[in-house]
């Protein structure tokens, strides 16, 4: 007699609510090599100074003029535009998931923590990482077991709901948007839930097309690494565990080291 199989469990995922603009200019290869110009006109490697800083501000204003690019070809087709997110101040569902990060992003928030706050509250977050940063390496390679993480991201501020690295946040967390408050607030109470927020197209197509162009230009600008999650790699920019060194690289061999695994 044979074994009844065992449910498979699908990674989280966010339905998504669709409108549709005119499709000239929208393909995903399109929209990457728009941004990709931007970042490779805008932030020239200069020898010891990675452009860590101006990074974020580029695709934030071009994710912005793609937006409402979509709103304006979504009205001229006479085409329903989708409801806005109803993320606002204070809710933070999304932040007690599991996210991924590459290097470059884990460097943009370890010089945005260092700059920003008080040796002591680095020194805490460190510890802090450590110890998370160690359970995330047991499971790593399990997406099951990453899909039913839910804790809170050791740089929220849980009192206030508010993110404590918010300009520096990586893409994983800029492209979070929902239109249904308790669809987000369900799957944060319930680590068997998969449906993690009801999301628009639009941000998905956008910041998917941006994760895909900073991948390209960080295989420029940063020594390849793998996706890792941000307790991991975070705890490794801030020089909390041991991993091996990548590096921002630039003209003339100036580099900045970060730890980061390749």
């Amino acid at each position: 007699m044979s074994r009844p199989r065992r449910p498979h469990r699908r990674r989280p995922r966010a339905r998504r609510l669709r409108s549709r603009p005119a499709r000239d200019g929208w393909s995903l290869e399109g929209l990457v090599s728009e941004l990709l110009g931007r970042l490779d006109a805008l932030l020239p490697p200069l020898p010891g100074d990675p452009p860590l800083g101006r990074l974020y501000r580029i695709v934030d204003a071009w994710a912005a003029e793609r937006d409402a690019m979509w709103r304006r070809r979504s009205a001229d087709a006479g085409l329903p535009i989708a409801p806005e997110p109803a993320c606002a101040t204070g809710c933070a569902h999304c932040c007690y998931q599991h996210v991924a990060v590459t290097g470059l992003e884990a460097l943009t928030l370890a010089d945005y923590v260092r700059g920003r706050w008080s040796a002591e509250e680095v020194a805490a977050l460190r510890a802090r990482l450590e110890g998370e940063s160690a359970r995330f390496r047991q499971i790593a390679d399990d997406p099951k077991a990453l899909a039913r993480v839910r804790r809170p991201c050791p740089l929220l501020d849980e009192a206030g709901g508010r993110c404590r690295a918010y300009e520096a946040r990586p893409v994983n967390c800029r492209r979070e948007n929902s239109t249904d408050v308790e669809i987000c607030r369900r799957y944060r109470a319930d680590p068997e839930v998969e449906d993690s927020s009801l999301r628009l197209v639009r941000y998905d197509v956008i910041w998917g097309a941006a994760r895909v162009a900073l991948s390209r230009w960080t295989a420029g600008h940063l020594d390849p690494g793998s996706m890792m999650p941000l307790d991991v790699a975070l705890a490794s920019a801030l020089g909390g565990v041991d991993a091996p060194a990548g590096r921002i690289r630039g003209d003339g061999g100036g580099s900045t080291d970060c730890d980061v695994e390749s």
